[in-house]
């Protein structure tokens, strides 16, 4: 009797450890996932009645205004021959000098500055020759920004004059919001350009213009992230957004409320994590050389500086400063659909006049459509993480431990007896 009981005990202690043994393990594996703090996603569809109206940027491919140039400088051109009349009759039949630069000069365009935008470039006037809004009218109120410069390749080739609507990268001011489109498509504004296309600069360059639509928040260079527009063309570029909520450190996400800290900076500063990144580049470049390179698109008015002038002092700040630019912890993607028609085609009873073959015309249209919000929430919750714990500890040490131990000795007799019998 004294060593069932004995046996009895040891089965219960055993047993009892190993129980707690198991909950002790499950308990830490469940809390060494939660301090990871992972989260889920979630879907949420909206049907908002109005959002943030994009920024534009526009660039004329052109560059330079040919007339200008000849007017400010005379001895760098020259009078065009006939074989280049010939070969390109919109330097000469349409203009009132046939002037043209002397081919050494073409290569200013790769070194365009924006004092020689200013001086000799198309001024924003001669580009954007009119701007509607059948929504709203205090978007003609807010004046285009620039001029400022961008490239068609980061080494700082092919430059270009730019203009900038709607944008506010590095600006007091909030966005623009613009109303939703109803039932019938309504453009949230139509600008019409003239792209000049007498006083081309390079004899063959194709005149258009370079335009990307893009957050407001954000600096842009069209040629990387825009369309290319030729005149006598209308373009309908309808716009729909999708959202992204992040959340913040200790959470895995690990983003930047960059809304919070410009506030905090009296609303100065970048928005989002691009524009951060761009503003670590351009402090750099200001600290060592005290210019700017072609590809920042932190807004500035700097002097452009060579790639050669990237020292180690300069990357060692940019790489510092980069890595603390988080992601952003909302985030808004523009989703753009663009329809390319002639001009020509939306005249339905008169005959095109000339000018619609010179002209550009572009209509803004905030589509009416669902916005998707992916929101990223914490997968456990203090008070779920709370049941859990009670969960295992019911698993693990909710059993009888008085049965466990009565029925561990009938096994035990059972077994113990077949031995006995198997051996008699």
């Amino acid at each position: 009797m004294v060593t069932t009981k004995i046996h009895t005990e040891s089965v219960q202690d055993l047993f009892l450890t190993f129980c707690f043994t198991g909950f002790f393990y499950q308990s830490f594996t469940f809390l060494s996932h939660i301090f990871q703090y992972p989260t889920i996603v979630d879907i949420r569809i909206e049907n908002p009645q109005q959002i943030e109206m994009p920024a534009l940027t526009f660039c004329d491919n052109n560059g330079v205004n040919r007339k200008k140039f000849c007017s400010k400088f005379p001895d760098r051109c020259m009078e065009a021959d006939p074989d280049l009349c010939f070969k390109y009759p919109s330097y000469c039949e349409f203009n009132a000098t046939t002037m043209v630069p002397q081919p050494e000069y073409y290569s200013l365009i790769n070194e365009l500055t924006v004092e020689n935008v200013s001086e000799f470039g198309h001024s924003v006037e001669e580009l954007l020759i009119n701007r509607e809004s059948l929504l709203q009218n205090n978007l003609l109120d807010i004046q285009p920004e620039g001029p400022f410069v961008r490239a068609k390749h980061f080494t700082g080739k092919g430059r270009m004059g730019c203009y900038s609507l709607y944008s506010v990268a590095d600006s007091p001011q909030g966005a623009e919001m613009q109303q939703i489109s109803g039932l019938i498509e309504v453009p949230a504004v139509i600008l019409t350009f003239d792209v000049n296309e007498e006083e081309e600069f390079i004899p063959g360059r194709k005149t258009g213009m370079y335009l990307s639509v893009h957050s407001p928040y954000m600096g842009n260079n069209p040629t990387e992230k825009g369309i290319f527009m030729e005149p006598g063309k209308t373009y309908r570029i309808y716009v729909n957004t999708d959202r992204e909520m992040l959340l913040p450190y200790p959470y895995e996400t690990d983003c930047l409320n960059y809304t919070a800290l410009w506030e905090s900076r009296n609303r100065t500063g970048p928005r989002i994590q691009e524009m951060c990144k761009h503003k670590c580049l351009l402090d750099a470049t200001a600290k060592y050389d005290n210019c700017s390179f072609i590809f920042t698109l932190f807004p500035n008015d700097l002097e452009i500086c060579d790639l050669e002038k990237a020292s180690d002092d300069f990357l060692e700040d940019y790489n510092t400063c980069k890595d603390l630019c988080k992601d952003d912890c909302a985030k808004t993607k523009y989703n753009l659909n663009v329809q390319e028609r002639f001009t020509r085609d939306f005249i339905f009873d008169d005959q095109p006049s000339e000018n619609q073959t010179k002209l550009i015309k572009v209509e803004i249209i905030i589509e009416k459509s669902e916005v998707i919000t992916f929101l990223h929430r914490p997968q456990y919750l203090s008070v779920e993480a709370f049941s859990y714990i009670g969960g295992f500890i019911g698993v693990w040490l909710g059993i009888s431990l008085v049965e466990v131990a009565d029925f561990a000795d009938s096994m035990f007799r059972i077994i113990r007896y077949a031995f006995k019998k198997k051996d008699t």
